[in-house]
């Protein structure tokens, strides 16, 4: 008996004494947390300074900078970025470079290869040694101020910390890295659009290819439109495709390939809306601009908030108000007072398919246009964390760019012809596609200025709309377009002959399309094709313009008032609703109302669906059971019907297959649903009402499984916005204290306000240049990556409920002054 209870007491000191030591872990990880929060008051050097620099901050952690000199602007700004969000900074040029298995380990190394194919570090390399002395020596001046701000931390940020390592120095290349990373979110790297085109073309008569790649969208709402297009659909030609795919593969060719046709993903591709309207259009007798650009919604958030007052290269005071994206020291979005701007993606075609024509007797040799040349090869040296020695990762090369399919020169098994091999052309490894540009934009006095900026942004190529302080308004393209000679944008795969005359050089700024002050005094992007039809269109491209109607609805209401403010903007930036379902709606009423039930559960279930539907107001609110029953019935019927439609599609390109982007392919599903063509009905449904009606149910019975009640099956139940740290991600059950609450959210992908989970508006701003005092901004977080930072999630709560905020910081609650070293400056 004395001997059990020894081994208790020990046991329970022992106990004890691990309880303690993990308290005493969880003390010290604490303290280390704390003490790695930045320094928000009093005074702290900063070498290179050539005068003090004052940065405040207000209740929402908003920054306002005031410098002398934009160089010392430059320094401060890395300062601040660094003290907020290294990590964040970290990961995003790690991203552009493919380099983030040497940070987070062996599970990162796929996705690295992945991103190396383009050869991001020697890409890097190359821009920034282009870069005008100017522009390197503000890059410069920002890795100082970023690797300072690093040094003035009391303890390595929570990720480091949590990670067991230590933060590299930033280098001043390392924004053009932030810079491909983000032409890696922004653009189709890896030609997946014209990997399905290609497949297209193989396997579907014309009449079939040229309905997908042109038939207009739906309300399609171009600023200057061509002429009007009406396109028949072609139901026999692509059925008799389909039975020509079927006899020759078999039964087995129509199986759908795993993962193939995820529309609800597909519908979500980065975009933004952008608008602005004349003096004639406003209370206020002002241009006025709103953006949203659509982007993940995580936390931190990609934007971080900064107003910004310096000296000029004249000497003459300047403002700067807006967002910039750490790990770069430009405002990207705002205002300078004089002219306001915010960019959409462009989706013009800046990527090029280059069809392989391999030596007939030695396939390791290709023809570049003019004879036949050796492939190259391209060693990537990849780091990965916890491996001694790196891993060396070889791509093999064209003239163009890297050999995207690997197959090149590989037999078929079956004895047939081997599999087609294509190089990649990508603006975003190209010589004219990185740079440090946007410091024109900061010096643009009028919508002319931002014209002759526009092309020398160096940024993945976005449509701009800006307005100025004169009253008038504008539309560009920022960033790098490629001269085409002698062929214009093609729709599929170039030969060598076509690929040797492409891409010679950048377009010259003059050649750029331009829309300024038109006629009806508002001009709208929404991600679409702006310029529908004519020479510019042409020179623009398809590289997936967005038909889902969301266009229409914004210049609908930008041309229904002359009497606009920031808050009618907003208001706008809030707009849930859509027409892209009412005929759905209307299709499926008739359904019900036409087919009695086979039993009374299925005429109850029915009977509640009806009274959903036909209670729909419109919108994509997130309190609307009829919203969701008709977006969970279309996408469930396009990933049903999908795989039969596109198997020849999916078959020839299983890896661009998941996400189909056909220009037409909405508008192919609105004639198929609508006028239900029995040629492509699949053989084994009896008619498209039964189809149509078992999907209906099959959605219906899955939301009243899933909540019970059915009027708790609502909208934002399914739509909730979902902001995750990197680390939620990694190690889930951080979810907690990391993620801010999954809100229900108003809002689609067919609206103007955008929202789909974790992806959507990742700011609002309504801005008039010269009038910032009334401009309006909120973004879903805050401008710190620091949980324990007051800065967090500020701000975040407003957005989610649609407020508004000024754009201007307040009063400030903090301020640090930072010195110049003894020697530097005064």
């Amino acid at each position: 008996m004395r001997n059990g209870i020894r081994w208790r007491r020990l046991f329970a000191a022992v106990l004890g004494v691990l309880l303690c030591l993990a308290l005493l872990a969880l003390l010290a990880g604490y303290a280390a947390m704390r003490q790695s929060l930045p320094k928000l008051d009093g005074e702290t050097a900063l070498a290179g300074l050539v005068a003090p620099v004052s940065v405040e901050r207000d209740a929402l952690g908003v920054v306002t900078l005031r410098a002398d000199s934009r160089l010392d602007l430059a320094r401060a700004t890395g300062f601040v970025h660094a003290q907020d969000r290294f990590f964040a900074m970290d990961l995003q040029r790690r991203a552009g470079t493919g380099e983030i298995a040497a940070l987070l380990g062996g599970f990162a190394l796929e996705f690295d290869k992945q991103l190396r194919l383009h050869g991001g570090p020697a890409v890097v390399r190359a821009a920034f040694k282009r870069l005008p002395p100017e522009e390197a020596r503000l890059l410069e001046a920002y890795a100082e101020g970023v690797n300072a701000g690093l040094a003035s931390l009391g303890a390595r940020p929570p990720e480091y910390l949590a990670l067991r390592v230590r933060p590299e120095p930033w280098r001043a290349k390392d924004t053009l890295a932030v810079g491909l990373g983000m032409y890696y979110v922004l653009q189709d790297p890896f030609a997946f659009q014209q990997q399905q085109r290609e497949a297209l073309r193989a396997h579907f008569p014309q009449d079939v290819v040229d309905f997908l790649l042109d038939a207009p969208g739906f309300r399609e709402a171009p600023v200057e439109a061509g002429a009007e297009i009406s396109m028949p659909f072609p139901a026999e030609e692509w059925a008799a495709a389909l039975e020509a795919f079927r006899e020759e593969g078999g039964d087995d060719a129509m199986t759908p390939v795993p993962g193939f046709f995820t529309p609800v993903d597909g519908d979500v591709s980065p975009g933004s809306n952008a608008w602005a309207v004349g003096p004639g259009r406003t209370l206020s007798g002002r241009a006025l601009l709103a953006g949203d650009p659509h982007l993940r919604i995580g936390l931190p958030v990609i934007w971080y908030r900064v107003s910004m007052h310096f000296r000029d290269e004249a000497g003459d005071a300047a403002q700067l108000h807006g967002t910039t994206i750490p790990g770069a020291p430009f405002l990207v979005a705002g205002s300078n007072t004089r002219v306001a701007w915010s960019p959409t993606n462009s989706y013009a075609r800046l990527t090029d398919l280059v069809r392989l024509d391999l030596h007939p007797d030695d396939p390791s040799r290709y023809h570049d246009g003019t004879d036949y040349r050796p492939f190259g090869i391209r060693e990537e040296t990849i780091r990965v964390r916890g491996r001694a020695e790196p891993v060396v990762h070889r791509v093999k090369t064209t003239a163009w760019g890297p050999v995207w399919t690997e197959q090149a020169g590989e037999k078929d098994p079956a004895g047939g012809p081997p599999p087609p091999a294509y190089a990649l052309r990508w603006m975003g490894s190209d010589r004219y596609g990185l740079g440090a540009g946007l410091l024109r934009m900061e010096r643009a006095a009028s919508v002319d200025d931002v014209f002759e900026a526009a092309p020398f942004a160096g940024i993945p190529t976005q449509n701009i709309v800006a307005g100025d302080d004169a009253g008038n308004i504008g539309w560009t393209i920022l960033g790098p377009l490629p001269r085409r000679n002698a062929v214009r944008v093609n729709r599929f795969a170039l030969s060598p002959a076509e690929a040797a005359a492409v891409w010679d050089e950048a377009l010259p700024p003059g050649s750029y399309p331009r829309v300024r002050n038109p006629a009806a005094e508002a001009l709208w992007s929404a991600n679409h094709e702006k310029l529908r039809g004519g020479a510019t269109a042409r020179l623009l491209g398809d590289g997936g313009y967005a038909r889902d109607g969301r266009a229409d609805r914004i210049r609908e209401r930008l041309l229904e008032s002359t009497e606009h403010d920031e808050h009618t903007m907003l208001a706008l930036q809030l707009d849930a609703g859509t027409a892209f379902f009412a005929d759905y709606r209307d299709f499926l009423l008739a359904r019900i109302d036409g087919h009695p039930p086979p039993d009374t559960e299925t005429e109850h279930l029915l009977a509640k669906t009806r009274d959903a539907l036909a209670g729909w107001d419109g919108t994509a609110a997130a309190d609307s059971v009829g919203f969701r029953l008709l977006y969970s019935w279309y996408n469930r019927f396009r990933k049903e019907t999908g795989p039969h439609l596109f198997a020849p599609v999916a078959a020839a390109a299983p890896a661009a297959a998941a996400h189909i982007r056909l220009p037409g392919t909405h508008a192919a599903f609105r004639e198929i649903i609508l006028n239900r063509p029995k040629a492509l009905l699949p053989a084994d449904e009896d008619s498209w009402d039964a189809l149509h009606l078992r999907i209906l149910r099959k959605t219906a019975a899955e939301l009243t499984d899933r909540r019970g009640n059915w009027s708790e099956a609502t909208w934002g139940d399914y739509n909730r916005v979902r902001s995750v740290h990197p680390f939620s991600l990694i190690v889930p059950f951080l979810s907690r204290w990391l993620d801010v609450p999954a809100d229900p959210m108003s809002g689609s992908p067919y609206s103007p306000r955008v929202h789909w989970h974790s992806f959507g508006q990742s700011y609002r701003m309504a801005v008039s240049p010269g009038r910032e005092a009334d401009a309006l901004f909120t973004m879903p977080g805050g401008n710190s990556g620091h949980l324990l930072s007051p800065f967090y999630d500020a701000g975040h709560a407003e957005w989610v409920r649609g407020e508004s905020l000024p754009l201007l910081p307040g009063e400030a609650r903090h301020t640090l002054r930072l010195l110049p070293e003894s020697g530097n400056g005064e």
